[in-house]
């Protein structure tokens, strides 16, 4: 299992791998979220990345994918707080290094939060 906490600008990440899914969570609302990965996997460029389906509901979401290749993507995610998110990404039967790649395009596309 890797373990890995880190500050982007203000929005603390924590990263865990368990089982083949990548844990995070960001400080950000779950429909900023949920926009942010949606834009992550369809700007994906290795391996591209179709955007099947997305789900958003009472505090959950879901987005299913598939690599041009045919491997399933898979990211559910999840409000832990008002301002709080927690996601999963899925590649596979668990491609690390792809998933590594798309939880850091979700951060990249996510506001910095200032504190009031």
């Amino acid at each position: 299992m890797l373990i890995e906490e880190k500050q982007a600008d203000n929005r603390a990440v924590t990263v865990s791998y368990l089982e083949g899914d990548l844990i995070t969570t960001y400080q950000a609302p779950l429909t900023l979220t949920i926009k942010a990965a949606a834009e992550a996997l369809s700007a994906h460029k290795e391996p591209e990345i179709d955007v099947l389906e997305v789900r958003a509901e009472e505090g959950a979401g879901k987005i299913d994918a598939k690599t041009r290749s045919g491997v399933p993507v898979t990211i559910r995610l999840e409000s832990t707080e008002a301002v709080a998110t927690r996601i999963r990404i899925r590649v596979g039967i668990g491609d690390r290094i792809t998933s590594m790649s798309i939880q850091e395009a979700i951060g990249d596309r996510l506001p910095v939060l200032h504190n009031s």
